[in-house]
């Protein structure tokens, strides 16, 4: 796919983040419960939380592709960001992991909110290092409306 599909596909997916209300409503939502979890901090975790431990599964598919075989089910996603810019290259037609997550999801609008700008990518930029930090964006809750594909293509509403 070419770096001008590519923008026009995140083009749509932008109209419809900002005109749907459904759309609105959820990546509000999510913004709301977003966290930002600096390199210094802790998080306590409960141990023994579930009853059976998480199985991980290496595949070739593409990262939502992968998350829809969970049906219903809660799902974790590791989106390899850019610390500098939310959804990485994704205006630009860029097409790595992150650009792809944004172009079919409400998550760019979530990368993109003041805070994380202030907190989060401005320090980055400001750090001027490569490697980085152990930062990182929580993000819940976050609406998959399009398939992950080469061609995205808008999934059909569910209740």
């Amino acid at each position: 796919m070419s770096r001008e599909e590519n923008i026009e596909i995140f083009k749509d997916t932008e109209k419809l983040s900002r005109t749907n209300p459904v759309l609105i409503k959820a990546w509000k939502e999510s913004s709301a419960r977003q966290k930002l979890i600096l390199e210094a901090e802790t998080i306590d975790c409960k141990k023994d939380r579930f009853e059976t431990p998480a199985v991980i599964k290496v595949s070739k598919k593409r990262t939502f592709e992968a998350a829809m075989d969970y049906n219903g089910r809660k799902v974790a996603i590791l989106n390899f960001a850019s610390a500098s810019n939310p959804g990485g290259g994704v205006v630009n037609g860029s097409s790595a992991q992150e650009e792809c997550l944004c172009r079919c999801s409400t998550l760019y609008y979530n990368l993109t909110e003041d805070f994380l700008w202030k907190k989060f990518y401005q320090s980055h930029r400001r750090e001027r290092n490569p490697i980085h930090n152990d930062d990182l964006i929580y993000t819940p809750d976050v609406v998959v409306f399009k398939s992950d594909t080469a061609y995205p293509q808008l999934l059909p509403e569910t209740s």
